[in-house]
């Protein structure tokens, strides 16, 4: 039977402590990229500080709003919109709403319903698309490029803000 050998509270704290190096962790992350789909649609969102993933939040639903404002949600004390555009890409919301992906960009947060989990997509693994396909038309105007991952799978960047900023005039 292995023994082990604890060291006392007071050894620890006066024991050196050297965090690892996270450079290739950072180098790393710079080389990927999230995608996530809407109706089936692989949508890119870049330049965010940061995304979260919520599973099934409580809705509060918003008296006159755009018929794709779902309502707002909480998230730990800050009030958001959450927005939902399958319908607008002809699924008549057939899935029910399993999974929100919230947004941050500075002070700016927003969450969409998704399909799925995200994905992390390594920049190695992708090529550029020389043209855009054909886009659902409530979309067209805020592609802004798209990628082939594996030539099986594609995504497009999505202009979030500026979708947003639309639908709020």
């Amino acid at each position: 039977m292995p023994t082990h050998q604890y060291i006392t509270p007071s050894q620890a704290l006066s024991h050196s402590f050297v965090l690892p190096k996270l450079e290739k962790a950072k180098k790393r992350e710079q080389k990927l990229i999230r995608g996530f789909k809407i109706s089936g649609l692989g949508l890119l969102v870049k330049g965010t500080s940061s995304m979260e993933l919520l599973d099934t939040p409580d809705i509060f639903p918003l008296p006159k709003a755009h018929q794709t404002c779902l309502g707002l949600i909480n998230l730990r004390g800050v009030i958001l919109p959450l927005f939902d555009f399958r319908q607008e890409l002809n699924q008549q919301n057939k899935i029910p709403l399993r999974w929100v992906l919230v947004f941050t960009e500075h002070s700016k947060t927003v969450a969409f319903v998704i399909d799925d989990l995200p994905v992390q997509i390594l920049m190695e693994e992708v090529e550029p698309l020389d043209s855009i396909p054909q886009m659902p038309a409530f979309f067209e105007p805020f592609i802004l490029s798209g990628i082939s991952v594996d030539k099986q799978h594609f995504y497009f960047e999505l202009d979030h803000y500026a979708l947003l900023q639309s639908l709020k005039n």
